[in-house]
């Protein structure tokens, strides 16, 4: 397992936003997409929305920081935040960072 794997920060217009790959955050984007894939796909179609809800979710964003997030974002430019958003949900689907001949060896 890689050491560093964990957080994803994103930079919005010089502000550094760490997203933290929780179960909460999990099931907010689940809950609210439907599932993590679509949630990807919203994202890769370049989704202001969808961008803004897992941005909020994994930072755990309160609601003054939540409205923030859509200017920020649209400031910075969408197809500069795609990548560490995406980086983000794929981190969800395996917060261990566990590869598949570690798990299957039983290490970690």
């Amino acid at each position: 397992m890689d050491p560093d794997y964990g957080a994803v920060e994103i930079t919005l217009c010089g502000e550094t936003i760490t997203l933290e790959p929780t179960l909460t955050a999990m099931k907010r984007i689940d809950r609210h997409f439907g599932s993590l894939r679509a949630a990807i796909s919203q994202c890769q179609q370049l989704s202001l929305d969808g961008l803004v809800f897992v941005i909020s979710a994994g930072a755990a964003l309160d609601d003054a920081g939540k409205r923030r997030i859509p200017e920020l974002v649209f400031k910075a430019g969408i197809l500069s935040v795609v990548p560490p958003v995406n980086e983000f949900l794929m981190l969800l689907m395996n917060p261990t960072g566990e590869t598949a001949e570690e798990a299957d060896s039983g290490k970690a």
